[in-house]
């Protein structure tokens, strides 16, 4: 990795923390620094990023141009290629000569019918049942210049932090706002039927159980009914 390399990297990183500060989704943090990476790997003209679900589902996210989506699913129903191969074995998987590599007989020639003559896929995580990878896609063959392995692994690297701080983010803000919705609802219940709060939390949990609906749910009804002018009534004695 030269200067320029190190320049595009620490330029990335700075993007990425200002993503993150700001509580950016996750979709939107993966797509910025997937473009980032495109950049910092000489050779490379598109980015996208595979995950694999608990079921094994793999789709592809931030997706830096549209081929991307056409050469992933030839992956996809093969079985085959180097975004499979780095998400099975990793660490990194490199293709400088699509037409000639002989390792995925039904994926290359697909991927070369679509224009691509190359291909980088580093594996950025593997935890819960899921996995993830980072592939680069070359136009033409010997496209990647030396170190290129080396940049690939650094951006996985960042983008799995990124994935995983994000998740990480969205399930506290979403913790957070269910917890204000359901002590609202509670106040309400407590106000209207002159209940305890422990009282109140058992009526929401029953309403809860019996419409198999999520406690955050029935709290926001509770506050809608609130809201329109009606007294929140679930017919439950406590």
């Amino acid at each position: 990795m030269d200067g320029a390399d190190g320049q595009r990297l620490a330029e990335a990183l700075d993007g990425l923390t200002h993503a993150l500060w700001n509580h950016e989704p996750p979709e939107a943090s993966l797509a910025w620094l997937t473009r980032a990476a495109v950049t910092a790997v000489p050779g490379a003209v598109a980015a996208g990023i595979t995950l694999r679900d608990q079921k094994g589902a793999l789709e592809s996210f931030a997706v830096t141009a549209d081929f991307v989506m056409e050469v992933d699913a030839v992956q996809y129903r093969s079985g085959e290629g180097p975004c499979v191969a780095s998400l099975r074995h990793g660490p990194v998987h490199l293709v400088n000569d699509m037409a000639a590599d002989p390792r995925w007989p039904t994926f290359a020639p697909a991927a070369v019918a679509l224009g691509v003559g190359g291909m980088l896929s580093a594996h950025m995580f593997a935890w819960d049942g899921m996995a993830g990878s980072l592939n680069f896609y070359a136009d033409r063959s010997d496209a990647f210049a030396t170190g290129a392995e080396a940049v690939g692994l650094m951006y996985a690297s960042q983008l799995a932090m990124t994935y995983a701080l994000s998740r990480q983010s969205t399930r506290l803000r979403d913790a957070l706002a269910s917890r204000t919705e359901i002590g609202a609802a509670l106040g309400i219940l407590m106000e209207r039927h002159h209940l305890t709060k422990d009282q109140a939390f058992v009526l929401l949990r029953k309403r809860s159980q019996h419409h198999n609906t999520k406690l955050r749910e029935v709290a926001r009804q509770v506050v809608r009914v609130q809201q329109s002018g009606r007294v929140p009534d679930f017919g439950v004695n406590i």
